[in-house]
This record gives C-alpha cells, structure tokens and sequence, in this order.
C-alpha cells in the first residue's frame, strides 16, 4: 500500500484513538498502547529505538533532544514547536520528516494494517455517582480498557441516570472508600479472600466493621470500668 506524507497530516497520536502508523510520533517512554502497535506490526523495541536514534534530528527542549521523538501536530506542544522555529521547519517540513521515519520503520506488508488498525479507541459512557445516586454522567472518552483501567474523558454531560430503584437505594445507603495500602498488605488480603471466596473489598469492609466494633467495646469498659 503505498502513502504520501500528506497521509500524515490527519493523524493524530497514537493514544488519542489513530491508526497504528501514528507510532511515527511515539515517544521512547514505556507506553503499552506503543508496545501492543509494535506488536501488532511485528517490530520490536530494539528497532523502533534504532530507526528514530538513526534518523534523529537534535531539537533543544523536546522530548529526550531528538525531534523522532515528537507528536503529532494536532496535539499542542509549545516544545516541538519552538524547536520547529529554531530549526526553520514548517509544518509540511516536520511531516515530510515523519514520513521518512514511517516507511523506514513500517514494513511495507504491514502498511495496511497501519492504517487500519487501533490501539485506542473512542469509548461512549454513562456512570452513576457512587457518592450520590442521584446524580450521573454521560459522555465521550478514548482509551483501550484491555491495555489500561484508566481512560480519558473528552467531554461529558450531568444527567439523570436510568438505573434500577433497588440499586439505587442500595447506592445511597453505601459508600465507597478509597485506601492505599503496601503491595505486602494487599497480597494478604487477596489470600484471605481467595481462602473464603470473597473479594478483597469483602474482607476490608468486614475488617473495618470488626475494628469499630473492637473500638467501641474498648471505649466501653474504659468508660464505665476505670480504676478510682
């Protein structure tokens, strides 16, 4: 399949829902969205350092000093575009750039696929606020739940949300807690849980009621049996 760099002008990145050819504007950072594109076009790591280091252009004040490393230009970055300036490139200049590093890095087999297929997505949602069940949310985000539990929320709309009366009073009688705790903790807890068949909010709650429940007896027999 054969492109012309003017291809590149609607891309956007990678990890804002584009075609696995936006791999041309990934960074050198550990991002799963990069690795699954790399591994969907069968390129390893290895190579995809060695083709931007190759064809590296220095820019002061980018991304690990080397324009390879740059976005698409439909994300604003101040960096990429002062560096631009200061190596008088233009726009078609900088995709003309990318361009050499896309048909150097992407077999030419794989090209279709390239353009074709995602690692991100646009995703529709509708959630309920667990704090108050009155209230909702629905909108547009992007991401790829397979690859990460966290997405990015475009835009969205305050709404009334449709849900069962039963769960919704379940909800406004419930709360929801967020805690940190160490990793060595968190294993013990998914022990227990898998020992009982419940789920690690099981045996937290559970461990929460039986602490105030231990609390209030201490203060009990402080209160009513104290040395005179």
């Amino acid at each position: 399949m054969s492109l012309s760099w003017e291809y590149l002008v609607k891309l956007d990145n990678l990890c804002n829902a584009s075609p696995l050819a936006s791999l041309v504007f990934c960074c050198k950072k550990e991002c799963p969205f990069r690795n699954e594109a790399l591994r969907l076009l069968e390129i390893s790591k290895e190579e995809y350092i060695r083709v931007k280091e190759e064809l590296s252009i220095e820019a002061k004040g980018t991304c690990y000093g080397n324009l390879a490393y740059c976005c698409s230009l439909n994300a604003p970055c101040d960096a990429r575009d002062n560096a631009l300036k200061e190596l008088g490139m233009t726009p078609s200049d900088y995709l003309k750039y990318k361009y050499k590093i896309l048909k150097k890095l992407i077999p030419e087999r794989k090209m279709s696929l390239a353009t074709k297929e995602r690692v991100t997505y646009l995703l529709a949602f509708e959630m309920v606020n667990l704090h108050d069940a009155d209230v909702g949310y629905r909108g547009i985000a992007v991401g790829n739940p397979e690859l990460v539990s966290t997405v990015s929320i475009l835009n969205y709309d305050v709404i009334k949300p449709q849900i069962d009366s039963v769960v919704k009073e379940t909800l406004k009688k419930e709360k929801i807690l967020s805690v940190r705790v160490s990793k060595r903790v968190y294993d013990s807890l998914a022990d227990i849980a898998s020992e009982n068949g419940c789920s690690v909010s099981d045996v937290v709650r559970d461990a929460v009621i039986m602490y105030l429940s231990m609390s209030k007896r201490e203060n009990y027999i402080n209160d009513n049996f104290k040395e005179k």
